[in-house]
């Protein structure tokens, strides 16, 4: 697999600067003007600008495969809704040309800028401004492009990169604060003006800031995840969990399917390449979690959107039957064809959230991560019954088809584990409304996943004169109807195997140490990247028990339900509320 293109990405990502890349407008347009310079890579100038190759030929129609020093590069701009923080000598017409903005429009959009002017550390909005990139982004691009060739690889193993306790050194941008800047490195603003010898907050553009890192070992980003708290086990007929594979060897191998399609990539990477880079971003942090643990071990990775690389041609050569694990690709269908061939040679495989068909539903070697709705219902059943000796215990039926099945399996649940004279009381939304109004506190479950639905019991949960507890679905906190602005802030709690807590102090440092590495806000396919090569690399080999969470998966507990396929039974109480998800949740706080 090609790797040369995502290398160079990646380090794109981690340049940080105050000087940024001058501007020209030709014909109307506004364009990067680049000097092109020995080593730069014109594919991850691409990448990090966002404009597409056949774009970029039609505004360069000089420039060729062959670039030579010095020739001007032109790279369309992007324009973008977004605020800017005043520093010293800033002006409004300097804003305003920074930004390739008109002056009228920046005093449009912050209409006080002419009576009262700026002051340092104002925040001013910029409409359809032009996103700026720092002189130094296309620069590093060199770097990569001097590697020897041997270290390009087409398949990627254990890595011996070290990351230790140390420091990083981040140049200071415009507009950005002690505090702004230990805030984004989940450090405090007190123990950065120690380490750069400050007095005062103040900081220049330019300053160059030591960052002190966090030491990155399993004990300081991990913690054994706690047992459920008054959360008895589901009522349902589990087998025991599926062994650890007996330790015959040390030394395991891991494929790893992603759908890069390098041979036939689109500038920039977007939707499922993108995903599969992130998944590759965060995979690489877990094989040097397992490098620090002496796991022995390698993982190679498939490019299985290339000709070379596909699954039918694996499959075919019969390549893949001395890997102790497969991870799957992102699609179903070439899940489907993998999975027949796990079955047939006996390999686990894991799959990376893609839908269950009938046929992996009877495949004993296929592994899940996600909370199926039905495995949700167990654990919630188990908590109405706990709190119906105490509380007013309501089932939100909504009538609708989609609903139905789950609704009705919930009360046959409910009732078969009930004491008797325990009540549920089953509910339609006018009556729903009138219990909420009432003066006493009632427990809310409801499993559908109409989205306007939620969205609106959700509000009336919340604006009841008493305080309700609402129970509802994983599938919820995805939804952008429910994140999308604080008129639909909700509170609510939810079973899962997966939470990302940014409260949690492993979770801060596990994103300090993606965001030191590859400048990057971490993103959910990257954290499953290292949740599935760290957790069943673990899982395979012995090396170690425990599961740290770092991001998002809970743990990893895996029993073979009644049709043969493995889910994940790691389950922990959450909660979603105000806009963040906590793992962990009680009823009682």
């Amino acid at each position: 697999m090609k790797f040369q293109v995502v290398c160079s990405l990646l380090l794109a990502w981690s340049c940080f600067s105050q000087d940024w890349i001058p501007l020209i407008e030709q014909k109307g347009q506004v364009f990067h003007a680049v000097e092109y310079k020995e080593g730069m890579s014109l594919v991850a100038m691409l990448q990090a600008t966002s404009v597409p190759s056949d774009t970029f030929k039609k505004d360069n129609p000089l420039v060729s495969n062959s670039i030579d020093p010095g020739t001007r590069l032109f790279f369309r701009a992007n324009r973008s809704n977004f605020s800017y923080t005043v520093v010293a000598g800033d002006t409004p017409y300097g804003i305003a040309k920074k930004y390739a903005i008109r002056f009228d429009s920046l005093n449009a959009c912050n209409l006080d800028l002419q009576k009262n002017g700026l002051k340092v550390g104002q925040r001013v909005f910029i409409k359809q401004g032009v996103v700026r990139f720092p002189v130094t982004l296309f620069e590093a691009t060199a770097i990569e492009a001097k590697l020897p060739l041997e270290q390009v690889k087409t398949e990627v193993t254990y890595r011996g990169f070290d990351f230790q306790d140390t420091l990083l050194l981040y140049q200071v941008k415009n507009g950005e604060t002690i505090h702004s800047v230990a805030k984004r490195f989940f450090t405090s603003a007190k123990k950065l003006k120690e380490v750069n010898g400050l007095t005062n907050s103040r900081l220049a553009a330019g300053t160059t800031l030591k960052i002190p890192l966090m030491k990155d070992t399993v004990s300081v980003a991990a913690g054994v995840i706690p047992p459920m708290k008054a959360i008895p086990k589901p009522a349902v007929n589990r087998n025991q969990a599926w062994p650890l594979p007996k330790p015959e060897k040390k030394f395991r191998r891991i494929g790893v399917f992603l759908p890069f399609g390098a041979d036939t990539v689109k500038i920039p990477t977007q939707g499922v390449p993108k995903n599969s880079l992130e998944f590759y971003m965060g995979a690489k942090l877990a094989i040097d979690s397992l490098n620090r643990l002496g796991c022995e071990g390698e993982v190679q990775f498939f490019d299985c959107w290339s000709e070379s690389e596909s699954v039918d041609r694996l499959v075919a050569s019969d390549k893949l039957k001395n890997f102790d694990l497969l991870v799957g690709p992102m699609q179903s269908a070439e899940s489907e064809k993998l999975a027949q061939y796990c079955a047939k040679n006996k390999i686990p495989m894991v799959l990376q959230g893609v839908a269950i068909s009938d046929g992996m539903k009877r495949n004993p070697f296929v592994f899940t991560l996600h909370t199926e709705i039905e495995r949700q219902i167990d654990y919630m059943v188990n908590l109405a019954v706990e709190r119906s000796s105490t509380e007013q215990i309501i089932l939100y039926r909504t009538n609708l088809a989609t609903d139905t099945s789950r609704e009705t399996r919930f009360l046959q649940q409910f009732r078969q584990l009930a004491t008797k004279g325990t009540r549920i009381i089953s509910a339609d939304l006018p009556t729903l409304k009138a219990f909420l109004m009432a003066e006493k506190p009632c427990v809310i479950f409801c499993l559908s996943t109409e989205k306007s639905l939620v969205v609106n019991l959700t509000k009336n949960v919340k604006s009841a004169p008493v305080v309700h507890k609402l129970i509802g679905l994983k599938e919820w906190t995805d939804w952008k109807e429910l994140n999308a602005s604080i008129s639909n802030e909700s509170d609510f709690f939810y079973f899962s195997t997966g939470c990302m807590d940014y409260s949690e102090a492993s979770v801060k440092a596990f994103h300090k140490k993606y965001r030191s590495n590859y400048g990057a806000d971490l993103s959910k396919y990257a954290l499953f990247g290292f949740d599935i090569i760290f957790g069943f690399s673990r899982w395979i080999s012995g090396c170690g028990n425990s599961f740290p969470y770092q991001g998002y998966l809970l743990s990893l507990d895996y029993r073979q339900s009644d049709a043969f396929y493995h889910g994940n039974y790691g389950l922990q109480c959450c909660r979603f509320r105000n806009f963040k998800q906590e793992k962990n949740a009680s009823l009682d706080e």
